[in-house]
């Protein structure tokens, strides 16, 4: 999965540059032009600072020209200048560089959700694929502003120590090789724990998941009700403790390695210090360098150290990024495999079309169980065909091939006589409507949640209000506090929570409201009591205008009132024929018809006793 050009560190670097620039050209280029200004203004002041005690101890012109205390001023004023001028360029090349940073995250995270929405639904059913999107998402989107911000420092501190370089040269070149000797080391070290740190970070991603899931049961409300019916709370905190109390021996363990290490390069930094303060000392006791040079190398060793401290940091992150940066770069390099086709075939008219199901056979990726095998099936224009079977045999299953979500292995599915395939993506979209089992509830206001059945439409609240009257949501949402307009879900301030059966009366609104002429509807009365669910497919015709329907349900008094009803057991039809018919077959929808009739005639005797 991981393409060649992310592999390579310099690739990774090449490829994050051109992202930045390609996100925000204005502040990379303003972000630069500050941060070299800003050296130069460093280099300045400490140039004005060793002329200014040269020239008052004798060192570069005569004593009598210094006397002036005009002269004096104009120095200090220069000095003055230059300093502030070195702050506000600093303020304003880390202001371009906060504002290049959110401009390109926005970009990368804008990338990333695109790329998420263009990836197959396998991706997300998958645990080695689904990982590259949580790899990527735990990269962080600051990543590459971070690597062309931290490169960008890293050779400002670069620029800054030739510059400090060429006034150390100045003073005694025997010091260029005490500088070097102090930061190599440091260079080396920062880089090798960087690979260290990711590495050990890749380790430790078990742990902090199964840590993260344990929080997450004990401070969300979904588990909230069986953590304390149960009494898991004390249980599951110790578990979360413990594997917080092994994560941060091992973090620690880790951090003492690093510390000791950078101590021991710090001490080698103020030796070599010392060791150039000791040569400048005697050069200047014996005449070779004046006192302004001995000044010149206090400040240029600080500010060299900081430079060299800042370079070693800056490139050590610039390695940790890149390396971490490969995860969005693979994610971001991830091709779906269900696209449309070059030239989509077009349907030839707007009308109901026919569905139909030709062989089909199916195996979810990287397995080898046969899900579904030689189904068929046929959805003719304007007709409800049922379809029922035990749980896993293959229903939600057919249902993600029906809205080409998957794609089959063999036998084909066709609108019309035209093969999925052949048609535009958007195309199958926007033909096929459907309420899966598992239907989307939105922290948003219930009428966005049911335009969202038709984001590409024109925003009318009367064909909004229309879908949840045929869905039979219109009563219920009159009585929220805000109509329509009420924001639904406890994730937001002021939301309100409704009941299942009343999500998926709105879920059932948001697919009528949709131009599709084809709805599947799985399991689409599971949450809604026998009372409600008799209203809803009371007048369902009526309220469908012509669709056609594939309604699964595992409660037979819906599916009898269908046209046609198929019996899927273990990945295949066994059984199929009207409500009638099937009775009559004495086979296994029979069966299941008596089973679920029994129940009802055995509570009847029971009141008549």
């Amino acid at each position: 999965m991981t393409s060649d050009r992310a592999r390579s560190p310099w690739a990774t670097l090449r490829r994050a540059m051109r992202l930045v620039w390609t996100a925000s050209p204005a502040w990379s280029m303003l972000s630069s032009g500050l941060m070299l200004l800003e050296i130069l203004a460093g280099l300045a002041v400490l140039v004005l600072v060793k002329s200014l005690v040269d020239t008052w101890t004798g060192g570069d012109v005569l004593l009598e020209q210094a006397a002036s205390v005009a002269s004096l001023v104009r120095s200090l004023a220069v000095i003055a200048a230059a300093l502030l001028s070195l702050l506000v360029f600093r303020t304003l090349a880390g202001l371009a560089r906060e504002a290049q940073s959110s401009v390109v995250a926005e970009h990368l995270q804008d990338r990333i959700q695109a790329q998420a929405i263009r990836a197959d639904l396998a991706f997300f059913e998958s645990p080695a694929y689904f990982d590259s999107l949580q790899r990527a998402r735990r990269a962080g989107v600051q990543r590459p502003a971070q690597i062309t911000g931290n490169l960008l420092l890293a050779l400002g501190s670069l620029g800054l120590m030739v510059g400090l370089a060429s006034l150390i040269f100045t003073i005694n070149v025997w010091l260029l090789a005490l500088l070097l000797a102090a930061l190599l080391p440091a260079l080396t070290v920062r880089l090798v724990f960087a690979r260290r740190v990711h590495a050990w970070a890749a380790t430790q991603a078990e742990a902090e998941r199964r840590a993260s899931y344990l929080d997450w049961l004990l401070t969300s409300d979904l588990p909230a009700r069986e953590v304390r019916a149960y009494r898991l709370g004390s249980v599951l905190r110790e578990r979360f403790a413990s594997i917080m109390r092994g994560l941060r021996q091992r973090r620690l363990a880790f951090n003492r390695r690093r510390s000791l290490l950078e101590l021991s390069i710090s001490v080698l930094a103020a030796l070599a210090f010392f060791a150039a303060l000791a040569v400048t000392a005697f050069g200047a006791r014996e005449g070779r360098q004046t006192l302004g040079d001995l000044v010149l190398l206090v400040l240029v060793f600080q500010r060299a150290q900081t430079a060299a401290q800042g370079l070693i940091g800056q490139l050590g992150r610039v390695y940790e990024d890149q390396l971490y940066l490969k995860w969005v770069f693979e994610f971001l390099d991830h091709r779906p495999r269900l696209v449309s086709p070059p030239a989509p075939t077009a349907l030839a008219t707007e009308e109901v079309p026919r569905l139909r199901v030709e062989g089909l056979s199916f195996r979810y990726p990287g397995s080898d169980r046969a899900v579904l095998e030689g189904v068929d099936l046929e959805l003719p224009p304007g007709r409800i065909v049922g379809l029922m079977g035990a749980n896993g045999s293959g229903k939600s299953t057919l249902v993600k091939l029906l809205c080409r979500l998957y794609d089959p292995q063999d036998g084909r599915i066709s609108l019309d006589g035209v093969d999925l395939r052949e048609l535009d993506l958007d195309e199958v979209r926007r033909r096929i409507g459907v309420v899966f089992q598992d239907f989307g509830r939105y922290a948003d206001t219930v009428s966005n949640n049911i335009r969202f059945g038709h984001v590409d439409g024109p925003e009318r609240d009367d064909a909004i209000r229309q879908a949840a009257i045929r869905a039979g949501a219109d009563e219920f949402i009159q009585r929220l506090p805000k109509g329509y307009e009420t924001l639904l879900g406890r994730s937001f301030q002021s939301g309100q929570e409704i009941s299942v059966g009343q999500w998926q009366r709105i879920a059932l609104a948001r697919a009528l409201l949709g131009p599709s002429r084809i709805l599947l509807l799985d399991e689409p009365s599971s949450a809604l009591d026998p009372e409600a669910e008799f209203e809803l497919f009371q007048n369902f015709r009526e309220r469908l205008e012509g669709r056609s329907v594939l309604l699964i349900s595992h409660r037979l008094s819906t599916l009898c009132r269908t046209d046609y009803i198929h019996v899927l057991d273990r990945g295949r039809i066994v059984e199929q024929g009207s409500h009638a018919e099937l009775i009559e077959a004495d086979g296994r929808y029979r069966q299941a018809f008596e089973r679920q009739a029994s129940v009802f005639r055995q509570f009847e005797r029971r009141l008549a006793r």
